[in-house]
């Protein structure tokens, strides 16, 4: 049994977490990010907004039939479900954003020969990811209150991966600089090499 407080609360609690996703992904994209839709990595929050464009119809149609109704009730709960469900959505957007950061990290970086201790760490990081993301499923089928909590907490995991591979990220590009430098070195000295050897074949053809 729900009333017109608990959407209240609800819809208040779903527009804040929307806040919340639009600040971290905002405050995290460069302008080079390609975008998953709308004209900015934002733009993956709308299907947060989505739901409470639901959440409206139903509080509509409840408007349309009487307080004693069972449809008052019925239309009032999908309400606030919807509002949850647009809770966890936003949430989930970060969780997406975050995720996509960490393989586009791990891409760039695959043709590096890292310590043992380093591919220990991606490789948790790899499983934490990995974990969240098949949470999410399961938390938009049962969408409660707690879900929203747990997703809040993996995020700020998924926050600490970020800045760690943040961290790294100066480190592992000296290295390929480094390792581009000595390919076009090793390059140019293999080149030399191969015009002396035909220079010195041609002139021993003609003395």
């Amino acid at each position: 049994m729900v009333n017109i407080d608990d959407f209240h609360e609800a819809f208040t609690r779903a527009e804040e977490e929307i806040h919340f996703a639009e600040m971290v992904i905002g405050s995290l994209s460069s302008e080079d990010d390609d975008c998953i839709s709308g004209n900015q990595p934002r733009g993956i929050v709308i299907p947060a907004i989505n739901e409470l464009r639901y959440a409206a119809k139903h509080l509509s149609k409840m408007l349309q039939v009487n307080e004693e109704s069972s449809q008052f009730q019925e239309q009032l709960q999908r309400a606030v479900r919807h509002c949850v469900r647009a809770r966890l959505d936003a949430l989930k957007a970060v969780v997406l954003f975050l995720a996509r950061d960490f393989y586009s990290f791990t891409g760039d970086y695959k043709k590096l020969r890292l310590s043992q201790e380093d591919r220990e760490i991606l490789n948790s990081h790899r499983k934490k990811i990995w974990d969240t993301l098949n949470s999410l499923a399961r938390y938009r089928a049962e969408c409660t209150d707690g879900d929203c909590e747990n997703m809040k907490e993996a995020i700020e995991d998924l926050h600490q991966i970020y800045e760690d591979t943040e961290s790294r990220r100066g480190i592992y590009s000296q290295l390929m600089e480094t390792i581009s430098r000595h390919d076009k070195s090793t390059l140019w000295q293999w080149g030399v090499g191969v015009v002396i050897a035909i220079v010195f074949f041609i002139l021993g053809k003609w003395f």
